[in-house]
């Protein structure tokens, strides 16, 4: 004979179970993986197909064409690139959304109003919706090449 109270319990554990899970688990858009190494030469070549100096300065680059627009987006390869890991700066080309707290990355996306942060020993949790970066989502307009090679080139100079 099976106990009644076993079973409801059982239950109940499992629904509980559930209930704490954070919303959209298990359907995580974040996703680590490992970036073959690109190549320096075609990335600076991807950056000027690109159009990334339409809006953005590059350290070291005085050959470059200036931005035309009215308030550039950040130096590339200059202070706010240094330290960034590999994966933080392809995230911040495919998902610019992502990545735009200095020294942090988005370590979780629960839900429209909650994200935690982490930075260098800190932990910053922001009920507020994030501010959608002004960059346009590069994901849907380059090849996986072009990223490696663009992330190669950025990392020169960036120490």
């Amino acid at each position: 004979m099976k106990n009644p109270l076993g079973s409801m319990a059982a239950i109940g554990c499992s629904l509980l179970i559930g209930a704490c899970a954070p919303p959209g688990a298990g359907s995580e858009d974040m996703v680590r993986m490992v970036l073959p190494e690109g190549d320096v030469a075609a990335g600076r070549k991807a950056l000027q197909d690109l159009r990334c100096t339409l809006c953005h300065t590059v350290k070291g680059e005085s050959r470059l064409a200036a931005p035309s627009t009215a308030s550039p987006g950040p130096e590339l390869r200059g202070p706010s690139m240094s330290g960034l890991s590999r994966g933080a700066v392809a995230t911040a080309v495919v998902a610019p959304a992502h990545v735009n707290v200095e020294s942090a990355e988005l370590w979780t996306d629960w839900s429209d109003r909650q994200r935690v942060w982490l930075g260098p020993g800190q932990q910053l949790e922001e009920d507020v919706p994030e501010e959608r970066s002004r960059m346009r989502n590069y994901g849907d307009v380059m090849t996986v090449q072009q990223l490696c090679d663009l992330v190669a080139y950025l990392e020169v100079g960036t120490d």
